[in-house]
């Protein structure tokens, strides 16, 4: 990572997490996990127009040159899996910080 990216990052995280929890506080954890996704390509579009408009429209911290790159190279689809991935591990924390159980089965059940 470089070191723009970790700024906004720090910048980001302890607002953009918590709107998108309680945007969804009330989903079904899977569906929370399904829509982690566009949580993290909403993060790319902030942090990555930011960054172009304070350098000169140049993303310096990230920029993606693939086909399926999207939003001026600030995002990629690619990465989906990943950030599901990443979204589940998210849910499954929160979930174990709201309701104090490792319980997968109790979690998903409501």
């Amino acid at each position: 990572t470089t070191w723009q990216q970790w700024v906004a990052n720090v910048l980001y995280l302890p607002f953009g997490f918590p709107a998108y929890h309680a945007l969804c506080a009330g989903f079904h954890p899977l569906c929370r996990v399904a829509l982690f996704p566009l949580n993290i390509y909403f993060l790319e579009i902030v942090e990555g127009y930011a960054m172009m408009a304070l350098y000169d429209g140049i993303n310096p911290a990230w920029i993606y040159k693939t086909k399926d790159a999207f939003c001026h190279g600030n995002c990629r689809t690619f990465y989906a899996p990943f950030w599901l991935g990443m979204g589940a591990v998210v849910t499954a924390i929160s979930e174990v910080a709201l309701k104090g159980t490792w319980n997968l089965e109790v979690a998903l059940r409501r």
